[in-house]
C-alpha cells in the first residue's frame, strides 16, 4: 500500500483548521510556500519526509496522525480520533451513532472488500 497523498492532504487541512491556522501561517512556520501548502492539501504534491515532519511539528501532532489513512497499523490513532469525535455528543447522538456503527461494522464484515 502506498501513500494516499489526497488523504494526507485532507488530514493536514483538517488539522490546520482545528489549530486555527491559515495556509499562509502554516507556510510561514514551515518555510514552505503558500502555493506548496495548497497543493499538499489538495493532494497534488508528494510530500518529502522533511516536509511532513515540519508540518506535524508546527501543527503539534505526530506524523502518524497525518499519515493514518495511509497506514495499515493505525488503530491507536483511529481510537483517539473517534474518541475526539464523540466527546461532545449528546446521549441521543451517542445512541444513534452506536446503532449506525454496529450496522456498518456488520455490513463490512459480511461484505469484505478486496484489497
Amino acid at each position: 500500500m502506498g501513500i494516499d497523498y489526497k488523504a494526507v492532504g485532507k488530514q493536514i487541512k483538517e488539522t490546520r483548521i482545528q489549530a486555527n491556522m491559515t495556509q499562509e501561517s502554516l507556510a510561514e512556520s514551515t518555510q514552505l510556500s503558500t502555493l506548496n501548502i495548497s497543493n499538499i492539501e489538495d493532494g497534488k504534491t508528494k510530500l518529502k519526509l522533511t516536509e511532513i515532519v515540519k508540518i506535524a511539528d508546527v501543527l503539534s501532532v505526530t506524523v502518524d496522525d497525518l499519515l493514518s489513512d495511509s497506514l495499515i497499523q493505525s488503530k491507536d490513532t483511529y481510537d483517539i480520533k473517534l474518541a475526539n469525535l464523540l466527546e461532545d455528543c449528546s446521549n441521543d447522538e451517542m445512541r444513534i451513532l452506536k446503532s449506525v456503527t454496529k450496522a456498518t461494522k456488520e455490513a463490512l464484515r459480511n461484505n469484505p472488500r478486496s484489497e
